[in-house]
Order: structure tokens, then sequence, then C-alpha cells
């Protein structure tokens, strides 16, 4: 009898054994669906995310196509070309002579970019809607090279780096730019003459100004206010759009208001703030 009840109680015990067992692997499947469903979401989020972005960038991409860009120069020899890609490196690339029978981005041999300004679009129109060939070029020390493209009249400034160019219209290492986007005047930092010059959209120099300029770097213009970075003098000086001096702004230093060798400058996200 004793014998009996040992068997009924291993056969008991077995079974709880294996109900156990099959709780924990049912707690355990149920755990690796809930992980494989949330895993699921987070990769169609990602998905979702990513075909956005990519919408995004097409539209950002195509924008720039329809776009104008002006670009500085300042020291050693790139070939840079706008596209609606942006604006591509060209080292090493053969580059075709100038034609104006082609139709696509514009494209220049110059030296360094150090800073662009992408004008709003239909702001500028460079030369009206002509497909004559470039007579002048903008920025200065630009070839116009444009392989296999429609030519756009370009304008330009006359420029060197070099010490002599100091007249108006010539620039001397020439850093940042801005766009005024209503009237389409074209402002330029012209760093080693202390001053920045403006031309019109077509580039024909318009006017000049350097009140309490040294070595002016980065440019932008918000609300009809030029903006400019002194790079030497460690602060930013506010311009009425004719060139008269609001206020400056910083001094040398890391703290609040301080700066330290300033060099860009733009506005952020449309506001006055910068």
């Amino acid at each position: 009898m004793a014998s009996v009840e040992v068997k009924i109680n291993f056969i008991e015990q077995v079974k709880e054994s294996r109900r156990k067992i099959r709780d924990c692997f049912k707690k355990s499947h149920e755990a690796l669906q809930l992980r494989e469903s949330i895993l699921l979401s987070r990769i169609d989020e990602i998905e979702k995310d990513y075909n956005t972005k990519t919408q995004e960038m097409q539209e950002l991409l195509e924008a720039l196509d329809k776009s104008k860009s002006f670009i500085t120069d300042t020291l050693t020899s790139n070939k840079l070309k706008a596209t609606h890609r942006g604006i591509e490196s060209l080292l090493n690339k053969q580059i075709e002579e100038l034609s104006a029978d082609t139709d696509s981005s514009i494209a220049f041999e110059w030296n360094n970019q150090f800073e662009t300004d992408i004008e709003q679009l239909g702001s500028i129109k460079l030369n009206g809607q002509t497909n004559k060939p470039p007579t002048r070029t903008f920025p200065p020390q630009v070839k116009p090279v444009i392989p296999n493209y429609k030519a756009k009249q370009l304008p330009t400034a006359y420029c060197c780096n070099n010490s002599n160019k100091k007249a108006l219209g010539e620039l001397n290492c020439p850093r940042g730019i801005a766009v005024h986007y209503q009237t389409g005047n074209i402002y330029l930092a012209d760093c080693n003459n202390h001053r920045i010059q403006v031309f019109s959209s077509n580039g024909d120099y318009l006017f000049m100004f350097s009140e309490k300029m040294n070595n002016p770097v980065g440019i932008c213009i918000t609300h009809n206010k030029v903006f400019v970075t002194q790079y030497n003098s460690h602060y930013i000086n506010k311009y009425e759009l004719e060139g008269k001096l609001i206020k400056s702004v910083g001094r040398k230093g890391n703290g609040e208001a301080q700066f330290y060798y300033p060099c860009g400058l733009d506005v952020f996200d449309g506001s006055a703030r910068l």
C-alpha cells in the first residue's frame, strides 16, 4: 500500500513539474512575442522616419536645384559645382570649356570655399533670363566653367588675395556673404580690407561701409539689419542696410556675450536671434 502511495505521489510531482515547465515556456513565449511586437513596431517607426527624411531631403534638393548660390573663396585651388546635390567637388575631374547650348547647373573653378549664401527662391534673377555665356563672374577669382550646361550671365567683382587690392570693387580675402532678400543686393565681407562691400544682383559695385571694422568675417541680414563678426576684435557689429553702425556687442573672452575670434554668423530659424 505504501508503495502505491509513493508511486502516486511521484506521478503527481511529475505532473506538477510538467505543468510548471509548460507555464514557464508559455510565459517565455509570450515575452518573446511581446518583444518581437515591440521590435517590429520600432522597425516600422524607423522606416517611416527614414521615408519622411528622404522625402524632405528630396524636396530640399529640388528647391536647391531651383535656387542660386553665391560662394566666396580664400586660399587653395578647388573646383566646385552648384547642383541639385549641393556644392559638389570637381577636383581631379575634366572640366570642359564654357558652353551656352546645353542645360543643367552652373560650375565654378576657383579657390577654397569659405562661406555660402543661398538666396531665397525668386528673390534674385541674375541678368534676367538670358542664356548668354558669362562675361563677368561673382565672386572674384572665379573662372566660369560650365561643362555641358546652359550658361547664365554671372556678375563679378575684381579680386586677388593681394594687399594691393584696396580700390572700391576690389576684394582682399573675401569671407562671409549675404543676400538681402528684398533688394537682391549682395553684402560681402572684404576681410583684409576691413570693410563690407555691397554689390547689386548683377555684380555692379554699389557702396561700402567700414565703421568699426577689424577683419570682418561672418555676415547675415535679418529684419533689414546687417550683423557682422569682427574676427580680430572679438565682437559683433549691427548696421543699417546702408552701413550706419547701430551698436557693437561682445568682447574677448569665454563668458556670456564674449567671443574668441568669432567667424560664422547666421539667423536662428528666421527670427532675430543670432
